[in-house]
């Protein structure tokens, strides 16, 4: 399985068990995420948001310069120093975008 599409489909349960099965590399889920981020997160929380951006119109990235663009940063960490610095809260709770 390597469609963007279908990846983004699976909770990051299903999608740690492909990279364990090496059907996936880890790059495929992050070129995965930022592709719904762009492709779907971000158009439909501009519209939710009343954002003045392209993607607020067309319901499609526009890779748009706007100062209201909302998808302005994805952060990726890599060896973060001290241990224990940054905390992640996984709620299994459908809480939207």
């Amino acid at each position: 399985m390597s469609n963007l599409e279908e990846l983004a489909l699976l909770d990051a349960t299903a999608q740690a068990e492909l990279v364990q099965k090496k059907e996936v590399k880890a790059i495929e889920l992050v070129e995965a995420a930022i592709e719904r981020i762009k492709d779907y997160a971000a158009p439909v929380n501009a519209m939710r948001l009343n954002k003045k951006t392209p993607c607020a119109k067309t319901a499609v990235c526009e890779e748009c310069k706007s100062p209201e663009r909302i998808c302005n940063s994805w952060i990726i960490t890599e060896k973060s120093f001290p241990k224990g610095r940054i905390k992640v809260v996984l709620i299994n709770e459908n809480l939207g975008l």
